[in-house]
């Protein structure tokens, strides 16, 4: 096991990391500052700083060699080269997301939201809905190339990467898509939050009763996490639902081998048949990619890395 120390990683990245605001199996490079005086830098996986000193606030994850920075007036997007490149037109802008499948999301100031491609080449806007403005949009396009869509009536619903409508906005919450074709959605009638998983046509595969309470956003591998009198487990496609061992306070991050969990202020990652695979111990953990995780503890950085054995 490879263990490489980092003294700052940025939050940003990994809370993005943690909502999924990113592809870990394409995950090449981490935002980082060696010292606390130093501006912030890309590191790869293996620990080599990529570039040094840059930027004054922390950078997002590159998503597909795309990364995004706060500065004075707005948010930049770059190309993440030798030297980071402004992409054309992406400066300054009111809002941004992620690229995804060669296509992200920004806003200008005092326009609409838009799509554009790595050379800030405008694809498609987005324009009202039977009237109703679109005034949000997830930050990137998920495994379906689906997005998650707001009206100002604060419906919820989902386009296509061609910013065609997919499924209508009639939901009052939603969540991406995971790989497998699959979405949590919540309408709510009279006062009460009616969840669901649906397909990705919008069809109800699984209504889930009121003593479940989903306590994560994403449906990975056919498993819903979910709260049933306090206690953490998994409903299936069918339904059966698959209690956690007691040993396990909070779910963080799932994959479909397994998921983080904390135990008594300290995280570690179990699989499906509760085999601890990393032993609760680190401040705080995040799966990046091939068995590869970046954990914390006191301040301090580390990657674990491939051919994890109980730790």
């Amino acid at each position: 096991m490879k263990i490489v120390k980092i003294c700052y990683v940025s939050l940003i990245a990994c809370l993005l990391a943690g909502c999924g605001l990113f592809d870990s199996e394409k995950t090449e490079f981490i935002p980082v500052k060696e010292n606390k005086s130093d501006k912030w830098g890309f590191m790869s996986l293996e620990g080599e700083m990529i570039i040094e000193n840059e930027f004054e606030k922390s950078p997002t994850f590159p998503m597909e060699g795309v990364f995004i920075v706060e500065e004075e007036e707005g948010y930049s997007a770059f190309l993440l080269k030798n030297r980071p490149e402004l992409i054309k037109g992406c400066e300054n802008l009111k809002s941004v997301g992620c690229m995804s499948n060669g296509v992200m999301p920004i806003v200008e100031k005092g326009k609409r939201i838009s799509y554009i491609n790595k050379k800030g080449e405008i694809l498609f806007t987005l324009n009202p809905i039977k009237g109703k403005d679109i005034i949000s949009v997830s930050a990137y396009f998920d495994d379906n190339n689906y997005s998650i869509i707001e009206t100002e009536d604060h419906n919820f619903g989902y386009i296509n990467n061609k910013g065609e409508v997919v499924i209508s906005p009639n939901f009052s919450c939603a969540m991406p898509f995971s790989k497998d074709g699959y979405a949590l959605v919540c309408k709510e009638i009279d006062g009460n939050k009616n969840w669901q998983i649906i397909d990705n046509s919008g069809k109800a595969i699984l209504k889930i009763g009121e003593k479940y309470s989903p306590c994560y956003p994403f449906v990975i591998n056919g498993k819903l996490a979910v709260l049933l009198d306090n206690h953490f487990g998994f409903l299936d496609l069918s339904g059966k639902y698959i209690r956690c061992s007691d040993s396990v306070e909070k779910i963080t991050d799932i994959t479909k081998d397994g998921f983080v969990f904390c135990s008594k202020y300290k995280y570690g990652f179990m699989n499906y048949n509760g085999e601890q695979i990393i032993r609760a111990r680190y401040s705080g953990l995040q799966v990046l990619d091939n068995g590869k995780f970046l954990a914390n503890n006191d301040n301090e950085f580390l990657f674990l890395n491939s051919n994890i054995a109980v730790r």
